[in-house]
């Protein structure tokens, strides 16, 4: 029988085979995934498109061959990435409906003239040998870029990445271009009425003069408005329509321990430098290359220039001696090593001295009167006296005598000090002053080494001893190296989070627990949605994987495994999570400022309860009692917020321009407190608004319209696109990183 035949008897069976064959071809495809289940490809959609997660990866990697900062992180890269994608689609779209094209005269004109688009202008390849710019280079570029995109088989891959750089070019210009046509196009829509000029015009004019009865909720003690869950859920229900989001949302309540390095760890570095580096710094005969090249701290350059000793690392003050090398010494970035290079005289100097300070003092309550300054001045002249008695007092005489709290405690030492460079004797972290001020200068730059004088400063008189007197000028060469944590001591901070996350895991509550491991914190994240990738209070280094494992879990739920956030292991709980288009009632919980607001209308009301009415606004703070304040605000202008000394009260400013002089408001809850105003004056525009003003009124009222408007429809466009983001689920898998 033949072949043919076979199979015309078999036919169902045949039939059934292959439809098998087929099932097999598709579900292998499909559960290709981790774990036999099958994996979604999409990392988000965005007005009804999908974006697939290889497009967002290459997308990255097109960020990255142009060229980004030695400081981008990937993060910031995924999230332009991300940020290019989304705006392309939506104003792709939108650009489509309104039937904006880029015409060949437009393209012509910003590749070839008159009006050359920046990026080609600027760009060194398109000019010719005089540097001027050559629109037959953009042409002859242009022609080749179109030939290498015909020839994919026979391109170089130099010729590659020079086609995909002007392809990437070539849409960004013309992007650009429809963005601003588009822009310019809703500018266009808007027109300023003389009826609005008129009323810009009085609603910057017409002020109002108040005075009024004030009840800041400070009066009200928090423990009398102790917020409920139950104030939560009202608060949420009357104003529902600004907890709207565009996706999920969570809250995280995260505990991390930080990587710090371990002693073991400094005297390690300290054992590594001393050997491999300390005996070689001294004998290189170019030691700012050598110290350059053994530095790890990526922020630290080489500084060849000369110095004072007041403006050298203080670990070298006072070492003069040439190929000298000091350290290794703590710095702010870990340990450092210094090399005296160089010595030379200048006609400036600085002097090294300790110093006890006097601040005149006032009796309480009293401005400070000349006799203040004069016992002052007497104390150090006796403190002076006891000094010059016996020299090795001076260190006694500062911690019991000086109001420099900040050299009391090193007995007076200030070390080296340019008389021209500022000191601030009152905070040490600021340098207000532009001189150290007063006598002081003056007094110290014709000072001799050993002297012991007296002198002011704009803070005080000064008992100064001047230890040394140098004008020698040094150069100074560093090696930095940052402390690591070592594998011991990160495998010493896992297990301890190990054992904390072991204790919560089994159900004690996260802060309790804190007793136990000291070198812990814990902190809880605002509301976030999936597209954060970083945290504002930059506790946490990369903290992304840790947000896109929230996105996937449930309230409640605690982090099966630690997270390496890069400065910290952490512990994590889902504290809120919401999937609807509202935020959760539970997340609001986590709001300081939410909490703030609801506190502050339960103490409205135990004010307006207190509060009495009448015409004497001095007897109505009379009869509320401790707490209540009167006082008077000017020049109230409905174009501002602010209410005189009230500060940033929109409800007393609006309620002030309805009432009529002389009237007294009902009580206003407003942002800061409750208040009772009265009109004492409305004071009306001059005159009328002038020709000559009309104009650049109006220009102003339609800047600032273009500008909401142009807003406004690019967030009602991005909310139309109806954006969902599911990068998280790229971002962390359970599977693969247990």
């Amino acid at each position: 029988m033949s072949a043919l035949s076979k199979i015309r008897e078999n036919v169902g069976l045949v039939i059934i085979l292959i439809a098998i064959s087929l099932a097999a071809f598709i579900l292998t495809d499909l559960f290709t995934g981790l774990g036999g289940v099958s994996v979604d490809t999409t990392a988000g959609e965005v007005a009804g498109n999908d974006i697939e997660i290889n497009y967002l990866t290459a997308r990255t990697q097109q960020i990255r061959d142009r060229g980004v900062a030695p400081t981008t992180t990937d993060a910031d890269i995924d999230m332009q990435a991300w940020g290019d994608i989304l705006r392309e689609i939506v104003y792709d779209k939108e650009w489509e409906d309104v039937g904006m094209l880029m015409s060949d005269e437009e393209i012509n004109m910003l590749y070839y003239g008159p009006i050359v688009h920046p990026y080609l202008f600027n760009d060194p390849s398109f000019r010719d040998s005089t540097g001027n710019y050559s629109p037959l280079l953009v042409r002859q570029t242009l022609e080749l870029v179109d030939q290498w995109s015909r020839a994919n088989q026979n391109v170089s891959p130099e010729q590659v990445a020079i086609r995909d750089r002007f392809i990437d070019l070539r849409r960004i210009i013309s992007r650009e271009r429809l963005s601003q046509k588009w822009t310019r196009m809703v500018a266009a829509a808007q027109l300023v009425s003389d009826n609005e000029v008129q009323q810009a015009y009085e609603d910057q004019s017409r002020t109002v003069d108040i005075s009024y009865v004030s009840v800041p909720y400070t009066a009200v003690p928090s423990d009398q408005a102790q917020v409920t869950d139950e104030d939560f859920q009202r608060y949420f229900d009357e104003n529902k329509a600004q907890f709207k989001t565009n996706g999920p949302t969570l809250s995280i309540k995260y505990t991390y321990f930080p990587m710090q390095p371990s002693p073991t760890d400094r005297s390690g570095l300290v054992r590594e430098m001393t050997s491999n580096y300390k005996v070689q710094f001294g004998k290189v005969a170019n030691p700012f290359d050598y110290a350059q090249s053994a530095t790890n701290v990526l922020t630290l350059q080489q500084d060849t220039t000369y110095k004072l000793p007041s403006d050298m690392p203080e670990a070298v003050q006072g070492i003069t001696v040439l190929d000298t090398v000091i350290g290794p010494v703590p710095t702010a970035y870990g340990l450092g090593l210094y090399r005296i290079v160089d010595m030379q005289e200048d006609s400036t100097y600085a002097y090294n001295i300790r110093h006890i300070m006097i601040r005149p003092q006032a009796e309480p309550g009293q401005p400070l009167t000349a006799q203040d300054s004069a016992q002052a001045r007497q104390k150090v002249n006796d403190l002076r006296a006891q000094v010059l008695a016996d020299r090795s007092q001076f260190g006694a005489l500062a911690k019991d005598n000086s109001d420099y709290g900040f050299s009391a405690i090193k007995d007076g030492e200030l070390g080296w000090v340019d008389p021209n460079a500022p000191i601030d004797f009152q905070n040490p972290q600021t340098q207000a002053d532009p001189t150290i001020g007063g006598d002081f200068r003056d007094d110290l730059s014709n000072a001799s080494e050993g002297s012991v004088f007296v002198t002011s400063s704009a803070q005080g008189f000064h008992v100064v001893e001047v230890l040394e007197r140098s004008n020698k000028k040094y150069r100074v060469a560093e090696i930095g190296r940052e402390i690591k944590v070592s594998s011991a001591t990160r495998d010493s901070i896992y297990k301890r989070a190990g054992q904390y996350a072991g204790q919560a895991k089994a159900g004690a509550n996260m802060d309790s627990l804190l007793s136990g491991f000291p070198e812990a914190n814990t902190n809880v994240t605002p509301t976030i949605s999936p597209d954060v990738y970083v945290l504002q209070n930059g506790e946490l280094e990369k903290p992304r994987e840790m947000i896109a494992w929230g996105f996937q879990s449930d309230a409640g739920d605690l982090s099966q495994r630690i997270f390496d956030v890069g400065n910290a292991f952490v512990v994590a709980k889902v504290r809120s999570k919401s999937d609807g288009e509202y935020l959760s009632v539970e997340s609001l919980k986590t709001d300081p400022q939410t909490r703030l607001k609801i506190q502050n209308e339960k103490k409205a009301q135990i004010i307006l309860g207190k509060l009495g009415g009448g015409s004497d606004l001095a007897q109505i703070a009379s009869g509320y009692g401790a707490g209540a304040t009167t006082g008077s605000a000017q020049g109230i202008s409905f174009a501002s917020n602010q209410a005189g000394g009230l500060g940033d009260e929109p409800k007393v400013v609006g309620r002030s321009h309805g009432m009529a002089e002389g009237e007294i408001s009902a009580p206003i809850e407003g942002l800061s407190g409750v208040y009772i105003i009265k009109v004492e004056k409305i004071n009306e525009p001059a005159g009328e608004l002038m020709d000559a003003m009309k104009g650049f009124q109006r220009q102003q009222i339609a800047s600032q319209q273009t500008q909401q408007a142009v807003q406004q429809a690019q967030q009602a466009i991005f909310d139309l696109a109806d954006i969902k983001d599911y990068r998280y689920m790229f971002d962390y898998r359970e599977e693969t990183r247990r």
